[in-house]
């Protein structure tokens, strides 16, 4: 009955795992052979017998036809060890490390006591933490009432071969068959109440290599000053994206616990998807990647990013430029053109009734001698719209109506009129239209870049706003050392004005916070050089590492430590407070109100002296004509 108890203990171990496509390689005679696939057949799995009794089956036939494509889904693979070519096909296995990926369950089972053999065999094979192989071993024993047969499952794994790991071999259950009645017991250990990567969590028999991205040369002197510098948390805008890889690394390194050896890098890739340290990732000479990539197509084809741990923003900020701000004609937004000329013409059609009223009211009145003239008139309708008291007062019902509706109509427009003005104030401060690189590069401003390693492969971008770009504003081929100041001396020019910078927003928006005050936070505005991009840790795409880091992102995103890291170091996005902004008029913003007040004096300077030359001139040749 032991092939019918091994058979039963086969499917239901793929079962549970919902593995359904089964390769078998045995060397069963025929009736055997139709007892499995009966059992398979009831449970609808689909299995591949390979004999290795025959020879054009032999173990090389079974590695070229398996064992090649780490992309099937997840197949089983059953192996009769007590047959003599299995040896030769685990070895072969043991060339290729897709067979002993997830991708393939194995099931090892012999009807012997072999277990020495089978340790020595895997000590030395190319396993990893997510190796799944389970190895049945048969006993039999004697009760006092009966016969016993006991499978032994074992769970056999090595975090990594390869990289430092020891060969672990866990008894995982314990199957006890009953001769007589053709019971069965199932005895589990601790081993299946967890899931597969808990019980696999402690990997510190590893020793992984760690690539990262460090530009600044001064933190390269040692090991040591390398490892101080990651780990430190003061200027948080310097190089960001390795300091905060490196963070969420040492968050899995105090879970898996195991030792990292750190590999310095110059640049993150040479064409944005090979080279530098993705490079290294792709190609397989790191194990883990402490720096955050962004992530686009041809990246993401190349290596495996498990969950956005960051932001890229690669931007300009600038303050609105001054001819855009409260000088572009804010003092005559309130109203239309519509309004300002209707305002005018009732100005002028006052200033003509008041002269008729008071030139009637001199003939009524005798002792009305004075009659003012069309442009005193006019003057004093001026001053009644700009709140002004009347200096002349009409005595008839209908000349003082009319000063009376005129008062009315000023009161209304004045209220409006500053309303609007206090509001734009206290609201939101003005914004600029320039929101594309074109409008940038047609703009008078001066642009300057952070000089940092990608901004070239940035300016090279075959995309159209790009190129119009930089045909106009960067000279490629000998650049200009002047439009490539230091970060915090470029983010000192934004606030000087007239001056847009282009950085990565992480570094910017400190130095902003830490230079700029509320007010001109609220007056920044940004041009982006390319679109927002998720940044997040890659990690090679056959890694046997990928399941069980993805896990445990998930578990840190759960609890906070990934949002706790990212705001801390992805500070991407200035915040303007604008509700207790309160924008102030200086003299940059009132120059053109300015002028018009210094173009007045200039102007009645002139005429006051054009006006006493006539009178002197009327006095020497006209004496009788001037009034004495």
């Amino acid at each position: 009955m032991e092939l019918f108890h091994l058979f039963s203990l086969i499917t239901s171990h793929f079962l549970q795992s919902n593995v359904t496509h089964l390769t078998v390689a045995n060397c069963w005679d025929i009736r055997e052979t139709l007892l499995f696939n009966e059992f398979t057949r009831n449970n609808l799995m689909f299995v591949k017998f390979h004999n290795l009794n025959i020879t054009e089956r032999n173990a090389h036939n079974f590695k070229a036809k398996f064992c090649s494509n780490n992309y099937l889904p997840q197949v089983g693979i059953i192996l009769d060890f007590d047959c003599t070519e299995s040896y030769n096909i685990i070895k072969l296995a043991n060339l290729t490390p897709f067979c002993f990926s997830a991708n393939y369950k194995w099931l090892i089972f012999s009807k012997f006591s072999v277990f020495d053999n089978f340790y020595n065999i895997f000590k030395d094979a190319s396993l990893f933490v997510d190796t799944e192989i389970n190895f049945l071993q048969f006993s039999n024993g004697m009760t006092y009432f009966n016969i016993t047969e006991t499978i032994k499952n074992y769970d056999v794994y090595n975090n990594g071969r390869t990289k430092g790991g020891k060969l672990n071999i866990t008894l995982e259950s314990i199957a006890v068959f009953n001769s007589d009645n053709q019971t069965i017991e199932i005895q589990k250990t601790n081993l299946t109440l967890q899931s597969k990567y808990k019980n696999r969590l402690l990997l510190n028999d590893l020793v992984l290599r760690m690539g990262t991205v460090i530009v600044s040369k001064e933190h390269l002197q040692s090991k040591e000053t390398i490892i101080a510098y990651l780990e430190s948390s003061n200027n948080t805008h310097v190089e960001p994206f390795s300091r905060l890889g490196y963070k969420y690394e040492k968050l899995l390194q105090d879970i898996f616990q195991y030792k990292i050896e750190i590999v310095v890098y110059d640049k993150w890739s040479t064409n944005g998807s090979a080279g530098g340290a993705f490079g290294a990732i792709v190609d397989g000479q790191d194990d883990l990647s402490g720096v955050l990539f962004t992530l686009y197509p041809g990246r993401m084809a190349k290596a495996h990013f498990v969950i956005q741990l960051g932001e890229f923003r690669s931007v300009f900020f600038f303050r609105t430029p001054r001819s855009e701000g409260l000088t572009n004609y804010v003092f005559l937004k309130p109203f239309s053109k519509l309004v300002w000329i209707a305002m005018l013409l009732t100005i002028l059609i006052t200033t003509i009734l008041l002269y008729k009223i008071f030139k009637v009211e001199r003939n009524i009145f005798s002792n009305f001698q004075f009659l003012p003239s069309y442009f005193t008139l006019l003057l004093n309708s001026v001053a009644v719209l700009c709140q002004q008291d009347s200096y002349f007062i009409p005595k008839t019902a209908g000349g003082r109506t009319v000063l009376l509706t005129i008062f009315i109509f000023s009161y209304i427009l004045n209220q409006y009129y500053a309303s609007v003005i206090i509001s734009s104030l206290l609201s939101t401060p003005l914004k600029t239209n320039i929101k594309t690189l074109e409008q940038l590069a047609d703009s008078k401003l001066d642009v300057g870049f952070e000089p940092i390693v990608y901004i070239y492969e940035f300016l090279k971008s075959n995309t159209s706003s790009v190129k119009y770009f930089t045909n106009k504003r960067v000279n490629l081929q000998n650049p200009n050392p002047k439009q490539f100041p230091d970060a915090r001396k470029g983010i000192s020019l934004i606030r000087q004005g007239d001056y847009a910078y282009h950085a990565e927003a992480t570094t910017a928006v400190r130095l902003i916070e830490e230079l700029f005050t509320p007010e001109e936070i609220c007056d920044l505005n940004e041009v982006p050089l390319r679109g927002d991009f998720p940044a997040s840790i890659p990690i090679n795409q056959k890694s046997p590492f990928i399941e069980m880091r993805r896990q445990k992102y998930l578990l840190l995103l759960e609890i906070g430590l990934i949002d706790k890291h990212r705001k801390q170091w992805m500070k991407s996005r200035v915040r303007c407070f604008s509700k207790s902004n309160v924008g102030t008029v200086g003299m940059e913003y009132a120059e053109q109100l300015i002028m018009v007040l210094i173009i007045g004096i200039f102007a009645s300077v002139l005429l006051l002296i054009i006006e006493v030359f006539i009178n002197c001139f009327y006095k020497k040749y006209y004496p009788h004509a001037v009034p004495k």
